[in-house]
């Protein structure tokens, strides 16, 4: 008995004691003593409660045996002729572990597996028993056959969390009545090479961010659903013949790889959702859609590439706004492409379809074709047909962008917005007509879109900033279009139905036309050559150029020019208003009409055209000029500028109020025809050069600075309508009494001018009863310079009660002056020298007589009290010496000279 006491006195100290271990032989048994040293007491081989170490250069195996943590620097080999090797903490391993047999780990809450360290070789199992097991991130090159969680007598919920890098021939639960999960965790990555988890009590947690899942092996399997259905990244690496099916509706929110063998959707026609690249560098078929739906989802860039084609059954993209899905291979559709959202870019490659399939681009997603650095041609995705097949939002883009002329336009779609580009200068062509987009059209600045005999019709707005070019095609857009770049048509037309601006270049080389429906804004270059232009809005021309040749300008609303608007032989009709501040030209017999009013503060040179204003003219600055052409004005014409003729006419109905300059330099014609218009030229200066002034209309005035007119011509509406000269005025050449009177207020006057060249006459008055004149007149007479004093023939051209004392006393003036002698006037009665004479043609020259020249003293009414009689030749002599102007003042209805 005391025996006994003793020996439970010498064990006690050892019992549940922990032992460090070292390796000591480069090759040993682990169940052996001499293998091992320690430093702390163990006396045999390392146990469950104790700690190893194999260092570097040793090789230690094991058929059975158990530790709590082992450090391995050296190699390890766990054979199969016993039963493995079990681990209850942490396995560090920065060496090599090799063997067929089993390795455990039955630690909780712990990490189990750390280390880099390789597992060349080692195709033994490995079964998990304990709860929230951790593989370490440093774990990289773990490798297992078969791998077990819950072996008989496990603990409950068993659960591993990957770090590392694993791989295993399989996962499985071996236990029905609790379950497993295995997780890996972010940047891990797990290798199973036949079917997993196919146990209905487990959980393959593979959703983090970062992790991998790869199945390869040499047989066809279904690979595992994970909890949620969701892998992180997936790649299929399974042998060349060898198929991975899927298991269930299956997420891969990152990348999808399919490097070896194929992946098939099942029977089943799982859903496949990828987030991030879909891979498939097997071979064509390696991807077996089935008629399952391939959904890209990502939130940023995605590919779709690889060596090899993809064929896709239904295939949508349905990122987020700023979501890019990037083709970087060629694919196939065999039945539906759909792009919910994002951009999916085709790059350099096609896309191509199946007639019976459909194309769907959602509102705000966009289809790129080709790059603008690539001469590739990428065409809109081929073999789907157009009408109920291809379905295009009306907020989608597409856009064509090859750097090559051989890029199409197709025309089987209605668009959305579509978007024209290239990297250099490039003309593309639709493949029919007609284009039709629904949304906004942009043509970008190298590109240009050749419509030649096509329709394009654009429901939203045009952006040019290359060129769109017609021949016999037409152009219709609903939205406003904005031209920068060049618009061209041969015999085209433009129907737009809201506005232009154009800041460009629109031609027409052709009998075109062009309508707008609200307003047109030019500081570009417009040349309308032949073809008709028609603004329903205003027309705003804030610089460059307008043209027309023989082309009609319709606009119904106000036009301001401050650019350049030409015409040949045009026309241009303006329903409201024109205000010119920049130049409009007239190189043709044009004409234009003006709704309103015309106000012009720039150059307007009407030349040949005729100009027609229906409201007031408002000439505040610049020029308005004619050469032969005419302008008619239904309202007050107010000129503070220039206003010119040649030989051109001016019908201003209303009158012209003159405070600037108005000339004729030819024989044109100014009419002033409205009830109680005037000519006011106050202010003014008045230049009638040879044309005639006509006041045709009812009690109408001539006012302000004093008008030198050529001609004038009084026909009023009737004989007792009235022009009042309100200022002293004079004409050159003719005054033509038809209808009306001709009055002047105060001690105003009418001055028939005479000179070198003419002297100015009534014409022949055709009825008397219709005209009367009441304004005073003053009648001149040029006589011609000469060298000396000499005799000058004169006659009254009206009936009057002036004598020859009368025109001798208002003409004393020298050297302008009469001189008279031998008739009793004031310059002395000498008989010897008579200085008047009568010339009588019932006198003839050398009948006997004196001749027709007669002394003034052989009449009865003898001297200067002579009446002087109309049509009757009086013979004076002037003492001048230059040339002068007689002036003869007239103030009757039947004038008398004083």
């Amino acid at each position: 008995m005391k025996k006994a006491i003793f020996l439970g006195l010498i064990l006690f100290p050892f019992i549940g004691k922990c032992f460090t271990y070292t390796s000591k032989v480069a090759n040993g048994n682990w169940a052996v003593a001499s293998s091992w040293s320690s430093i702390d007491g163990g006396l045999t081989y390392p146990g469950a409660a104790d700690n190893a170490t194999i260092i570097a250069g040793d090789h230690i195996t094991v058929a059975t045996g158990s530790i709590n943590n082992l450090t391995l620097q050296g190699t390890l080999t766990i054979n199969t002729s016993g039963g493995g090797l079990t681990i209850y903490g942490l396995l560090n391993n920065t060496g090599t572990i090799t063997g067929a047999g089993t390795i455990g780990f039955k630690g909780s809450g712990i990490t189990i597996i750390s280390g880099g360290g390789a597992w060349a070789g080692f195709s033994g199992g490995c079964y998990f028993n304990g709860s929230s097991e951790t593989i370490a991130s440093t774990a990289t090159h773990v490798n297992f056959g078969n791998v077990v969680l819950n072996i008989s007598g496990a603990n409950s919920n068993v659960s591993v969390i990957n770090n590392g890098s694993v791989s295993a021939n399989q996962l499985r639960n071996n236990s029905l009545s609790h379950t497993s999960t295995w997780t890996n965790a972010a940047n891990s990555n797990l290798t199973l090479k036949v079917a997993s988890f196919t146990e209905a009590n487990n959980s393959l947690v593979a959703s983090a961010s970062g992790n991998t899942v790869t199945f390869t092996g040499v047989s066809s399997y279904a690979i595992t659903k994970p909890s949620g259905g969701v892998y992180y990244n997936l790649t299929c690496a399974t042998s060349s013949g060898n198929t991975l099916s899927l298991a269930g509706a299956t997420t891969v929110s990152n990348n999808l790889l399919i490097s070896t063998g194929a992946l098939d959707v099942s029977a089943s026609n799982y859903a496949l959702s990828v987030g991030g690249n879909f891979t498939n560098n097997s071979a064509a078929a390696a991807f077996v859609p089935r008629s399952g739906t391939v959904t890209l989802n990502g939130a940023a860039g995605q590919t779709i590439g690889g060596t090899f084609t993809t064929s896709f059954y239904n295939l949508t993209d349905s990122g987020n706004g700023s979501e890019t899905v990037t083709l970087a291979s060629n694919e196939t559709i065999t039945n539906n492409f759909t792009v919910v959202g994002g951009t999916f870019d085709c790059q350099t490659f096609q896309l191509t379809g199946n007639a019976s399939g459909t194309l769907s681009l959602a509102a705000g997603s966009t289809l790129l074709l080709g790059t603008t650095a690539s001469a590739t041609n990428v065409a809109f995705p081929t073999n789907f047909t157009a009408g109920a097949h291809i379905s295009l939002a009306s907020t989608s883009t597409v856009k064509y962008l090859a750097n090559t002329a051989t890029q199409t336009i197709s025309v089987s779609p209605t668009y959305g917005n579509l978007i024209i580009d290239a990297g250099s200068a490039v003309t593309k062509t639709p493949t029919g007509t007609p284009l039709t987009v629904a949304g906004n059209l942009t043509i970008n600045s190298n590109a240009t879109l050749s419509e030649t005999i096509n329709t394009v019709s654009v429901t939203g707005t045009s952006t040019i900033n290359g060129g769109l070019t017609y021949t016999t095609g037409h152009y219709n857009a609903t939205g406003a279009v904005t031209n920068a770049g060049t618009l061209s048509f041969t015999t085209g037309a433009g129907s737009l139905t809201t506005s232009l601006n154009n800041t460009g270049t629109v031609t027409f080389t052709g009998a075109g036309s062009m309508t707008i429906g609200t307003t047109f804004t030019n500081s570009g270059t417009y040349t309308s050559g032949t073809a008709n232009l028609s603004v329903t809005g205003t027309s705003s021309i804030t610089a460059g150029t307008v043209s027309f040749t023989t082309a009609t300008y319709h606009a119904t609303g106000a036009v301001t020019n401050a650019g350049t608007l030409s015409f040949t032989s045009g026309t241009g009709t303006l329903g409201a208003s024109l205000n010119n501040t920049g130049t409009v030209t007239y190189t043709g017999a044009g004409t234009m009409s003006i709704g309103t009013t015309l106000t012009n503060s720039g150059t307007f040179t009407a030349g040949t055209a005729t100009i027609s204003v229906t409201g007031t003219s408002s000439l505040t600055a610049g020029t308005l000029s004619f050469t032969t052409g005419i302008y008619n004005a239904t309202g007050l014409v107010t000129n503070a500028a220039t206003l010119s003729f040649t030989s051109g006419t001016g019908n201003l109905l209303n009158g012209l109020t003159n405070s600037g300059t108005t000339t004729f330099t030819g024989a044109g014609i100014l009419n002033i025809a409205g009830a109680g218009s005037a000519l006011d030229n106050t202010g003014g200066t008045f230049n009638s050069g040879t044309g005639a002034v006509n006041m045709t209309g009812t009690t109408q005035t001539i006012s302000g600075n004093a008008i030198s007119f050529y001609d004038l011509g009084i026909n009023q509406t009737s004989s007792a309508q009235t022009v009042t000269l309100n200022t002293s005025e004079s004409f050159q050449d003719v005054l033509t009494m038809t209808t009306g009177t001709l009055a002047a207020s105060g001690a105003n006057t009418m001055t028939l001018l005479s000179n070198a060249a003419r002297t100015a006459r009534i014409a022949q008055v055709v009825t008397p009863a219709n005209t009367s004149i009441t304004a005073k007149f003053v009648i001149q007479r040029y006589f011609a310079g000469r060298a000396s004093a000499a005799y000058a023939a004169l006659s009254s051209p009206v009936q009057s009660a002036q004598t020859i004392k009368d025109w001798n006393n208002s003409n004393q003036t020298l050297p302008n002056k009469f001189y008279m002698s031998g008739v009793g006037g004031p310059n002395g009665t000498a008989s010897s020298y008579v200085s008047v004479y009568l010339y009588k043609e019932t006198n003839p020259h050398g009948s006997g007589g004196a001749g027709n020249f007669v002394k003034i003293t052989s009449y009865a009414t003898p001297g200067n009290a002579y009446m002087v009689t109309p049509g009757q030749g009086i013979y004076l002599w002037l003492g001048v010496l230059h040339s002068i102007k007689v002036s003869l003042y007239l103030r009757h209805l039947l004038p008398v000279f004083r």
